[in-house]
């Protein structure tokens, strides 16, 4: 409804007591038009739980040690309730901010890097950090070193090992020394750390900023039995922290439990079911604006769906494939972000012979043998075989792109958009099937299966692709698509008998060392799973990290290029464009840097 006020006068007329009772007419009839607009105008949704934020998500954290966890919906939470010495400058992944150290400073020889630690930030139990607390955290770090953690992101530069069970703890020399090399390594003043790195690592930031060394208070870990620091004098000297390596989660002293510096503290965990952070008021920069996050642990998509659209919950975790599912709906809205996401396959190149996935194991047709994707011909015919436009456009709807290998990211340092890469091309996937085996393998033909855990579309999707793609090149061709628990997926692993495996992650850290080692170095993971090894491969990856220049480390990722397109032990299929779905009663963006690896709920509101 909408009030208007027409008045004739005269002007001649219109004394100043007449024109203060008009002004005030205008008004009265002003406020009237508001109040009748508000009154008849449509209202928005009802906000729920307007001082609450509640996030629904499948699975369920393990465990809250930061050192340990690496699974994201674990590093979700210990992101929001830990901090770092550095973090994001904001959407940059390659830019770092003061945090817990409020500056630092590094030698002209890259060795010696010193942090000012922050003077007043209080943990969630009311102690005062200190720079001792951060020594501890990251000695603590180091010596726990759970198989399969991130932790030789900054082992390896401060002791020269990958790992601290390079060593044989039953001999007691060696346990020795090392201990005192850890402990060298990380020192502390009454304002200042010290790190002493055996040799100079450009990506330290960059690693420093992950959950994984995340500042713990000292004597909150050891009220709670944790690792109570190096024994420095006496017979035992550094000889007893082995005791604390690479523990079950059954046996980490506080799994359940947190104590950080950051703007939520851990109120409650009902296993299975949710975890609620409380704001932090005391928290050093300014108190978040809402007073609670809920994560609720729902595995039906259809439940988190009905969520969203209800209002139950403000921001739900969407698979790519049920995007489509969500456009159009009222009160919803996301944003989009190109991120280090990446889904790949990689060839086992020596399968355990006793694989029930491999057929006779011979080549005659009916199966392949064993070390089939050991021959280079076989690997370029697949990589060639491909059809990564339907991949890209009918498995992630378009959202994504296809970076050229593991480390070479687009949004990430030293990225080379012209690198090397293969691309749909049916004749030279056919070329490359006919030189194999001098032509054998075209005359005779093959068998193999490849097998997908219910619940992941994404694998069985690219999965069925790859079998239509080979499929069509040759009549004698033949994959068998296999459905399995994930029991028997993680059995198959552990025995060597996968001959393909597809997977995606992002980097640990925004630099290309983490995936050059992690995917193509010897004695990186999945070369390991693999039987891949190339020594020139290994000595640029070993170079890479330690040169400072950037100009030269560029020079040296771009070589590293050239002869992983040539050797092709896997294949990057897509670099992904995530979205990040909530309700538009929400005010801020929990999702704003690519690195991040869940919500950062601090900064957020809700208002209509």
């Amino acid at each position: 409804m909408v009030i208007y006020l027409r008045l004739k006068l005269n002007r001649r007329a219109v004394t100043g007591m007449q024109a203060i009772a008009i002004l005030v007419i205008i008004v009265i009839a002003a406020i009237a038009g508001y109040i009748a607009y508000q009154h008849f105008m449509p209202k928005g949704p009802e906000i729920k739980n307007p001082n609450v934020i509640i996030y629904a998500r499948p699975g369920e954290p393990l465990s809250f040690d930061p050192a340990y966890e690496t699974w994201y919906g674990a590093r979700e939470i210990i992101q929001n309730v830990y901090e770092t010495l550095v973090f994001y400058d904001g959407a940059h992944p390659d830019k770092y901010v003061p945090w817990l150290a409020e500056s630092w400073s590094v030698s002209e020889d890259g060795l010696t890097w010193v942090f000012k630690i922050r003077q007043g930030v209080k943990f969630h139990n009311g102690e005062i950090l200190t720079p001792e607390d951060v020594e501890y955290s990251l000695e603590r770090a180091i010596v726990q070193d759970r198989a399969g953690a991130r932790i030789y992101l900054i082992t390896y530069p401060l002791t020269g090992v990958p790992t601290v069970r390079a060593i044989n703890f039953s001999d007691v020399e060696q346990v020795r020394e090392l201990g005192k090399t850890i402990d060298d390594a990380i020192e502390s003043n009454s304002t200042h750390v010290i790190l002493h790195l055996k040799f100079p690592y450009p990506p330290l930031l960059a690693a420093l900023c992950q959950s994984w060394f995340s500042i713990m208070n000292k004597k909150w870990c050891i009220e709670k039995g944790d690792w109570p620091g190096f024994v420095k004098e006496g017979p035992n000297a550094y000889t007893e922290w082995p005791n604390w390596n690479d523990p079950s989660r059954e046996d980490l002293p506080h799994r359940f439990e947190m104590c950080g510096t950051g703007p939520f503290m851990l109120e409650s965990y009902e296993t299975g079911v949710q975890v609620v952070l409380k704001r932090f008021d005391d928290y050093w920069r300014e108190p978040a604006k809402i007073e609670r996050v809920i994560i609720r642990y729902v595995q039906e998509w259809s439940t988190r769906k009905l969520m969203l659209q209800t209002g139950d919950a403000d921001m739900i975790l969407v698979p790519t494939a049920h995007y489509k599912e969500l456009e159009g709906l009222e009160g919803v809205t996301y944003y989009e972000l190109q991120t280090p996401l990446i889904w790949y396959i990689h060839f086992n190149f020596n399968v355990s012979a006793d694989s029930p996935f491999i057929g006779s194991g011979k080549l005659d047709g009916n199966g392949i043998p064993p070390d089939f994707f050991s021959n280079p011909d076989v690997r370029k015919a697949f990589a060639y075989a491909l059809n990564y436009d339907n991949i890209i456009n009918e498995i992630f709807l378009g959202l994504g792109s296809r970076p050229s290998n593991h480390f070479n990211l687009i949004g990430l340092p030293y990225y080379w958009e012209d690198a090397p890469k293969y691309e749909y091309d049916p004749e030279k996937a056919k070329y490359y099937f006919k030189k194999a085996y001098d032509g054998e393998l075209w005359e005779k033909g093959f068998k193999l299966t490849l097998y997908y855990v219910a619940g992941w579309p994404e694998i069985q999707m690219v999965f069925s692709e790859i079998k239509k793609d080979i499929e069509a090149l040759n009549p004698k061709f033949h994959i068998e698509l296999r459905e399995v628990e994930l029991a028997a997926s993680v059995q198959y692993f552990q025995a060597n008998q996968w001959v393909i495996e597809m997977d995606g992650r992002k980097p640990d850290m925004a630099d290309p060392h983490n995936h050059a080692f992690m995917f193509y170095h010897s004695q990186g993971v999945w070369p390991l799973y693999q039987h891949y090894a190339n020594p020139e491969v290994d000595r640029l990856v070993d170079e890479g990290v330690r040169q400072m220049d950037p100009e030269e480390r560029a020079a040296i990722y771009k070589e590293l290029c050239q002869i992983v397109f040539e050797d092709c032990p896997s294949i990057v299929l897509v670099q992904v464009i995530e979205r990040w779905y909530q309700r538009t009663w929400v005010q801020g963006n929990p999702y704003y840097n690519p690195m991040f690896v869940g919500p950062f709920f601090y900064g957020l509101e809700k208002s209509g």
